[in-house]
């Protein structure tokens, strides 16, 4: 199902009758719905950071704390996550599923953040088994 359907699914759901399966699937939804957003924003920064290496953009914490209208904090842990579902597809495509939250990730690319290159290679080489543990 297309994120436009569940978006379309939500919207047309009256949420104060919904039984308790009805529930569960509205939730599903939303996880996949903002997976699925927070995946793309990932990606977005990944270009907003490629345009700014060529000198073409501003650095992606400036411009997601304008266009997104974010706090620099924010903004800095998103670059740093979109880094890491760069290197670890995996978990991106999870994310995007809705199988894992942002937080998952943003654990992971803290964790990361304090890793060696060698030790941060190694992490990323374990993208599934982090998956696996993170949508259990």
């Amino acid at each position: 199902m297309t994120a436009g359907a569940r978006l379309q699914r939500l919207e047309a759901c009256d949420v104060s009758v919904l039984s308790a399966g009805e529930v569960t699937a509205a939730l599903r939804d939303v996880a996949v719905l903002r997976g699925t957003t927070d995946q793309l924003e990932a990606a977005i920064v990944r270009r907003i950071a490629a345009l700014h290496e060529a000198g073409e953009a501003a650095p992606a914490s400036d411009v997601l704390g304008r266009s997104g209208r974010t706090s620099r904090r924010a903004a800095e842990r998103a670059e740093r996550r979109a880094g890491l579902l760069g290197q670890t597809p995996t978990l991106n495509d999870a994310l995007g599923r809705g199988l894992v939250g942002v937080e998952h990730a943003d654990a992971v690319a803290s964790a990361a953040g304090r890793l060696d290159d060698e030790q941060r290679c190694v992490l990323f080489g374990r993208d599934r088994e982090i998956v696996a543990l993170a949508a259990s």
